[in-house]
């Protein structure tokens, strides 16, 4: 884990839905993000606006294989390339 030169954590923040359609009742992208940054700021960590990665209306489950998700593979080349320290995520089936 690499801490930046004030002790402080840089975070990145992950949202994904499949889909924006009100009949699936998980949370927005909007309200995931609403609820990272809250918890950024609790914790007292860093966070870049270029580290808020999000998909929106691209599935992740296994019978999607082969889709792009951009804001994920974002997400993996900053964590690869050492500017991320910790991942914040406000729906659990992320």
């Amino acid at each position: 884990m690499t801490v930046t030169t004030q002790g402080t954590l840089r975070a990145a923040i992950y949202a994904r839905k499949s889909t924006e359609d009100s009949r699936n009742p998980g949370k927005s992208i909007a309200d995931q993000t609403r609820e990272a940054l809250a918890e950024v700021e609790r914790r007292g960590w860093v966070l870049d606006e270029a580290l808020v990665f999000e998909d929106s209306g691209i599935s992740a489950s296994r019978y999607a294989r082969g889709k792009r998700r951009p804001g994920f593979d974002a997400l993996v080349e900053a964590i690869e390339d050492g500017k991320v320290d910790v991942l914040v995520l406000a729906e659990l089936s992320r």
